[in-house]
């Protein structure tokens, strides 16, 4: 070891190295030996959680690592498993990374049954080197716990109907009772403004006692002693008229005299008209 450490060659060697190493911060890049590349393309897949429950949602990634001259397609994972129900996919754009493109497909799962699901192994062809090769992920399983306790095997029979009754609570008697009273309330101002607004109507007098009235107003007005025969005679016949067409009930106001002093002998007056 002393006799090394004293070679110059050799510590000239080391020195350089040292120097190289601090200035780049890494090794120098050494060739991989023929056999030992990696796969123009890989193919993973991942199930996040390995365990559920029944309703739970978990997702599959498919995780396609490819070089740039190499064309493959994302493939996809069965859509139908027994005991899942496939409810959401989407497909990530591709990334490069070095010299790497990275692509991902993801699919959310929910679980509909116990047990242990099966997750068949997914695969994707493609050429290289004239030659068509297969990649393929490995198949993943997911355990699914039932929700029940471990000493319960099945779910407990359900209990019978018991009658309810009818019950009502106290506030919606109070409730009941004050709207029928602003009912009553209101029914009873109606009334009140109705009685209110109806005006006294004076029962009809009798033609005999209208006739009478008229009478006594001709005689007060004096025109017989005024010498206004001519109108006094005129309001006696329209006086006449009046009782005639309100005592027989026909039109006397509008006939002449001779229509009405044919037509006297036909009324029922119960005495002889002249």
């Amino acid at each position: 070891m002393k006799h090394l450490l004293t070679d110059k060659p050799l510590r000239l060697g080391i020195f350089l190295f040292s120097l190289l190493v601090m200035t780049t911060g890494k090794l120098p890049a050494v060739e991989t030996a023929p056999g030992t590349s990696s796969p123009p393309v890989t193919l993973q897949a991942d199930l996040s959680p390995q365990k559920a429950t029944i309703g739970d949602r978990m997702t599959y990634t498919l995780t396609l690592t490819r070089s740039p001259e190499v064309a493959i397609k994302l493939p996809e994972p069965p859509h139908s498993i027994n005991g899942l129900t496939l409810i959401e996919n989407r497909k990530k754009k591709p990334e490069r990374f070095g010299e790497k493109i990275i692509e991902k497909g993801i699919y959310i799962y929910r679980v509909d049954r116990t047990g242990t699901v099966t997750f068949p192994a997914v695969e994707g062809t493609y050429l290289s080197d004239g030659k068509e090769k297969t990649v393929a992920t490995r198949a993943l399983t997911l355990t699914v716990h039932s929700l029940l306790p471990g000493d319960m095997k099945d779910i407990h029979e359900i209990k019978s109907l018991e009658p309810a009754g009818f019950y009502l609570p106290v506030p919606f008697y109070i409730s009941a009772a004050l709207l029928l009273l602003v009912l009553l309330g209101i029914v009873f101002r109606r009334r009140r403004k109705k009685r209110a607004a109806r005006t006294f109507i004076e029962p009809p007098r009798s033609p005999r006692e209208e006739a009478e009235e008229a009478l006594k107003e001709l005689a007060a007005m004096g025109l017989i002693e005024k010498g206004e025969f001519r109108k006094h005679c005129f309001l006696l016949s329209e006086i006449l008229r009046r009782y005639i067409e309100r005592r027989f009930r026909f039109p006397a106001v509008e006939q002449t005299s001779e229509e009405i002093r044919r037509r006297l002998p036909s009324l029922k007056t119960g005495e002889t008209v002249k």
